[in-house]
């Protein structure tokens, strides 16, 4: 991380720029006005939230009806594209120590001599080589709230949340500053009312924003029971330790999941309500019976049961909503400025893991839109993307969970043929989805915010409208190995890579000094966006520079401004931009990314990650007409 640009501080960088604690705790009053207000403390709620508390003089509250944080329970996967964002975020390598990490997924079947008994099948990796750097996780959702809800604490515009507080009903009227009058019930009973320029639902399927927005639900409820366990026991079972999908010939599906600490393991039990007569009702469920059920499914194998920390009993549904915000597009000149976010607007099963994981770039998304939006860096028309660019993904993810939860709970008998014909192996189903249920397959549309494809060839490794995917370089400056995209922090910033080849360097250095002059020039929009500051352009777009070989090839170089920029307080000069493709492992990113090694070419990364257009190395004018249909331009 980079830091004491703007002059030395003592003590912990991290904490630099942090709010003031008396600030921080400060309750919601009568009358109080604030940019943004959040409805729940979910991990939707929670992502919204980490990512509007990094810009500066932003007023950001949130309110949530329970007493205080979530100690147990609920989701504890954290797929591989969520580590990716938790780096960005600065706390990946801290769950990386606590977590359990998936390595592999054991497969138990009827034994071909027994079929009342199981044994193991097959045992398969959890992800393919090269997804990502980070593994596929399993950390109770209680830790990843405090670690996101720490974050804020220790950010530019920290809070903390309003508990016992409920949101109860809304007004808009856009002719004032804060549009939204919100009235709140407190833990006294006593209503309050907040006026907000941004209201966010993320208080869950049961939202009340949700509600009062009246929008409505596609997709059905499935008579499927599932009872979950998060227990200590001891058992014979010889993968406790690794991920496992057991199903029965005759008793249904049980899915063992290893949790942090190396003792506690999560059951996911499939019941048969009509069935079995001591559970003819979900409030007949109780620990002993599901233990039951459990021991009926792993036999020969049989788990005892020492401890519950947990356990819930859930019905299977698939559901999303028609829209994600008060958008109404009859009337001009009107923007969204109610949001539902996470399980408010998507509901689907546990057992893929998605529920979180989605939900948390469902915050993450809006985050960096209403940022941009409140620092008068974009247009209020990027806000209306927010439920175009999730709505598709939550419809994606609905249509993956509804097929994944037939064949994971006893066949796809209820789904339609061809699905089934394609999918009735469950085993090849998970292989061939796991990109998906690891999170990085999410791929924007074409639109606004996503460019064309037009020049993909130049770059196939960073597909547009997905997330731009790391790889290791070599930082010019010291020689050290670091991920590329780690250097991308949930700070607001657009990021553009440009990659030069080593093949005619003279002529590729002529082009960046170029591309230097051309985005310092006064008349540039960019930079006429920043006041004609030069030295603010890093504020808004960080660029950074990816040279075929290594140091030693460029060592006496004189670098264009852009490359080796000044910045800060005191123009202090940034060598931290250029990164060199050759590293001692042997790693070469424009190899892995095939990039294209004569052109070289452009890529535009958004501030969530995800990459947001390909431009060839000279088309400087291209890459401002992009931003200027979005961006703020002060003349």
């Amino acid at each position: 991380m980079q830091f004491h640009f703007n002059g030395f501080k003592s003590g912990d960088p991290r904490l630099a720029n942090a709010r003031s604690e008396d600030l921080i705790d400060q309750r919601l009053n009568d009358g109080d006005q604030v940019d943004v207000l959040i409805v729940g403390s979910g991990p939707a709620g929670l992502a919204l939230g980490a990512y509007l508390s990094q810009y500066n003089d932003l007023s950001i509250s949130m309110v949530e009806a329970k007493d205080g944080p979530i100690r147990v329970g609920q989701a504890d996967g954290v797929a591989c594209r969520t580590m990716e964002t938790f780096e960005a975020l600065g706390f990946a390598h801290r769950i990386l120590e606590e977590a359990y990490w998936v390595n592999e997924i054991a497969f138990w079947t009827p034994d071909s001599k027994n079929r009342d008994r199981v044994s193991r099948d097959r045992v398969i990796d959890d992800t393919e080589p090269g997804l990502s750097e980070f593994p596929h996780v399993i950390l109770n959702q209680a830790r990843v709230h405090d670690y996101l809800l720490e974050k804020i604490r220790h950010s530019p515009s920290g809070f903390s949340p309003n508990y016992r507080t409920q949101f109860i009903s809304c007004e808009r009227d856009d002719q004032k500053v804060h549009p939204i009058k919100v009235r709140l019930q407190q833990e006294d009973e006593s209503f309050i009312y907040v006026e907000t320029q941004f209201l966010v639902g993320c208080d869950g399927a049961h939202s009340r924003v949700k509600d009062f927005l009246g929008v409505t639900f596609s997709g059905d409820r499935s008579d499927k029971v599932w009872g979950v366990m998060d227990i200590l026991c001891s058992t014979n079972f010889p993968d406790v330790r690794r991920k496992s999908i057991i199903k029965s010939d005759r008793f249904g599906t049980l899915l063992i999941i290893p949790r942090e600490g190396g003792y506690m393991i999560r059951l996911y039990i499939e019941l048969d309500l009509s069935v079995d007569s001591e559970m003819k009702t979900k409030d007949q469920v109780t620990p002993k019976k599901l233990i039951e059920a459990a021991n009926r499914i792993i036999a020969p194998y049989e788990i005892a049961l020492k401890e519950v920390a947990w356990w819930s009993v859930y019905e299977i549904g698939q559901r999303v909503a028609d829209r994600f915000d008060d958008y109404d597009e009859r009337e001009v000149n009107r923007f969204p400025r109610l949001f539902i976010s996470g399980d408010a607007c998507h509901t689907h099963s546990p057992k893929a893991g998605q529920g979180m994981n989605v939900s948390l770039q469902d915050g993450f998304n809006l985050g960096w839109k209403l940022g941009a939006v409140l620092n008068n860096h974009c247009s209020t028309e990027i806000l209306k993307s927010y439920s175009d660019e999730r709505q598709s993904i939550a419809s994606q993810l609905i249509e993956f969970d509804r097929v994944f939860s037939i064949i994971f709970g006893g066949g796809a008998t209820n789904v339609t043929q061809s699905l089934a014909s394609d999918q009735h192996d469950f085993q090849s189903y998970f292989v061939r989805h796991g990109r998906y249920t690891a999170g990085v397959e999410t791929c924007y549309r074409q639109s606004q915010l996503i460019g064309s494809d037009v020049h993909q060839g130049l770059a196939k490794g960073f597909p547009v409208g997905k997330r731009f995917q790391s790889e290791v370089v070599t930082r010019f400056a010291d020689s050290k190995p670091v991920h590329l995209a780690h250097e991308f922090k949930f700070d607001g910033r657009w990021r553009i890579v440009v990659f030069c080849p080593a093949s005619n360097f003279s002529k590729q250095l002529t082009i960046l000094s170029d591309l230097s002059r051309s985005i310092f020039d006064v008349e540039n929009p960019m930079l006429s966006h920043l006041g004609c500051d030069a030295s603010r352009i890093d504020e808004l777009i960080d660029f950074r520079f990816a040279l075929e070989g290594s140091p030693a090839d460029y060592g006496g170089t004189q670098f264009p401004i852009l490359m080796q920029p000044e910045k800060g307080d005191l123009q202090l000069t940034d060598y931290e931009k250029i990164f060199c493709s050759q590293t001692k492992s042997g790693v070469d990113i424009f190899c892995s990314r095939q990039i294209d090694r004569q052109a070289g070419c452009l890529v535009i990364v958004r501030p969530d990650q995800h990459v947001a257009g390909i431009l060839p190395l000279a088309q400087f004018r291209e890459m401002t007409v992009f931003f200027e249909q979005f961006m703020m331009i002060r003349k």
